[in-house]
């Protein structure tokens, strides 16, 4: 009987292992990059085609490799970070595990040229499917260029995964940001297509770096954190002020000696301190720079290298803490400044509660109008947010904004197959600064939304001016829910249809009722109406229940009659 066990092909667990480290193109750069500031290079050049899945260009002016070294870059575990675990606990260096390089080149073709400053000619050598295909001598600057092509050639199963340019692109330049927010004094070139996305000088102050990387408009809400400091922990970095936040946590970056991590602690630490700050759902913008000895901290927990352990969590959380805590009494100051937030809260209120009693802004009228035919009858409202019905199935309780936004996502989706929404030309056109990301975002959503009764057109580098807005928003209403979707990075990576479904239910849900909205009894009854007439009544299109029903069984039970 033949053995049903057996070892698999180097050459397989090689492209096995590789899936670890390169998923898609921005894998691939990301584990470039890194090695380009482990060189200590102070120009780092990247270019991108088809958001890296034909080619990625990576040039920088580091130490290089030697002639004699450079072979064995590409072998597995070959690395010049560490000697022994030990070296470990004093590691300063991204990378460390000699993996990167040899799994790019198990899924690509990998063309090196590199020169150290004591050498008078470079190195190149071709790698593809592990093996070495050409090598030799030639001119070139100081520093090394990686050139890879031929990504998941062969292995088709991998490559149908790749998503569209676009995506891949956005996925990019969300990499390449991440890291570039942690160094200082490098000198960074993004070419995409041909067309410079981000280029600043390794002078640009801290203030123009995070303009450029992140926008002016987020930069200019940002304020440093006061630096906390225990024995070698060291907190520093910024945070966006309490009135500027998202809906998403995509803004938030945390490292950890300069490391880009994902992480627990750091990431409750900083919600902990804004929680009773911002509104429910929404999340600040921060760049959090940790600093821990080496020896403390263990960054050998997955291929990726963006998990880490601490030895000493709960110091981490507490610096963390108090540092963003510190920082934010910054925007609640003492004495008549106090007064003036305080006046200012109490504007916001009474306009709040003055917009509650206005009549119900429509975005398509619910018209009013006797229905004597209905079976059921109107009963009343709760806390301007609920709306209470007979039925002869019982008692139903609607949510009127639930509702209301799966009224509108029906009627938006019907009349956009047929033609654009209706829009309003702004007087002056608003202009948006915007992040390299955000603008590949921009790109992206521009052609899609000018159907939703946006008018967008670049205007400069990472700018955008909205000439024309939806008519059911107010030019501000309109440039936040923009902001929104632009910031959102994975709306770009979904397909057109589902894309497509998500900025009609976000805007189906900005023109919805707000809470609290007192409703008269004709337009509570409409809105039940159109509920009912609705292709999916029970719940809006974020999948929350419009309504609930009680049965008469239901309130026996209740009442221990049953």
């Amino acid at each position: 009987m033949a053995n049903r066990i057996h070892i698999l092909d180097p050459d397989v667990t090689m492209k096995i292992a590789a899936g670890e480290i390169i998923e898609r193109p921005a894998s691939i750069v990301k584990e470039l990059l890194e090695n380009a500031i482990d060189a200590q290079a102070s120009t780092v050049k990247i270019e991108l085609k088809e958001g890296g899945k034909e080619e990625i260009v990576i040039a920088d002016n580091g130490h290089g490799i030697t002639s004699q070294d450079i072979p064995f870059a590409f072998l597995r575990y070959a690395t010049s970070k560490i000697n022994s675990l030990e070296d470990l606990s004093s590691l300063k260096s991204f990378g460390f595990r000699g993996e990167a390089l040899p799994s790019i080149a198990s899924v690509a073709r990998v063309e090196m040229i590199s020169r150290p400053p004591e050498q008078a000619t470079g190195i190149k050598i071709v790698v593809e499917e592990g093996k070495t295909i050409e090598q030799g001598e030639i001119g070139c600057p100081t520093g090394t260029q990686v050139r890879v092509t031929r990504l998941f050639h062969h292995i088709p199963a991998r490559k149908k995964f790749l998503k569209s340019a676009a995506t891949e692109k956005a996925y990019c330049l969300e990499v390449i940001t991440r890291i570039l927010l942690g160094v200082d004094n490098l000198r960074a070139e993004v070419i995409i297509d041909g067309r410079h996305s981000l280029l600043f000088p390794s002078s640009v102050s801290t203030e123009e770096r995070l303009a450029l990387l992140l926008g002016r408009e987020v930069a200019s809400h940002l304020a440093p954190i006061r630096t906390a400091v225990e024995g070698q922990y060291r907190v520093s970095g910024f945070i966006s002020d309490p009135n500027w936040h998202r809906t998403n946590s995509k803004g938030i970056y945390c490292y950890v000696n300069q490391r880009p991590v994902r992480d627990v602690i750091i990431n409750h630490a900083l919600l902990q301190a804004y929680k009773n700050i911002l509104p429910p759902g929404k999340y600040p913008v921060a760049i959090i720079r940790l600093e821990v000895p080496p020896s403390e901290l263990d960054v050998n927990v997955h291929p990726t290298k963006m998990e880490v352990r601490f030895e000493n969590p709960k110091t981490v959380y507490a610096l963390v803490a108090e540092a963003i805590l510190h920082s934010l009494s910054k925007f609640t100051p003492e004495g008549p400044m106090v007064m003036d937030i305080h006046n200012r809260i109490e504007e916001a209120v009474e306009r709040y509660y003055v917009e509650a009693k206005k009549p119900l802004r429509d975005l398509n009228p619910l018209p009013i109008e006797d229905k004597p035919s209905d079976d059921f009858v109107y009963l009343g409202q709760i806390n301007g947010c609920f709306l209470l019905f007979q039925t002869p199935q019982g008692l139903v309780i609607i949510d009127q904004h639930a509702a209301h936004e799966r009224i509108l996502f029906d009627r938006l989706n019907e009349r956009d197959l047929c033609t654009p929404l209706a829009s309003q030309s702004l007087l002056l056109p608003i202009v948006m600064s915007l992040s390299p990301q955000e603008f590949a975002s921009a790109e992206t959503l521009i052609p899609e939304i000018k159907d939703f009764g946006f008018e967008i057109e670049p205007f400069g580098p990472q700018t955008v001016a909205i000439k024309a807005v939806p008519s059911i928003f107010s030019a501000e209403e309109a440039t936040l829910f923009l902001r929104e979707m632009i910031g959102n990075s994975d709306l770009c990576k979904l397909p057109s249809r589902e894309r497509r479904n998500q900025i009609l239910a976000s805007l189906a849900c900005k023109g919805a009722i707000s809470a609290p909205t007192y409703l008269t009894a004709e337009k509570a009854c409409h809105l039940f109406r159109d509920l009912k007439e609705t292709k999916n009544p029970a719940t809006c299109p974020h999948g929350r229940p419009t309504f609930v029903r009680f049965t008469s069984e239901d309130l026996e039970k209740m009442f221990k009659r049953r």
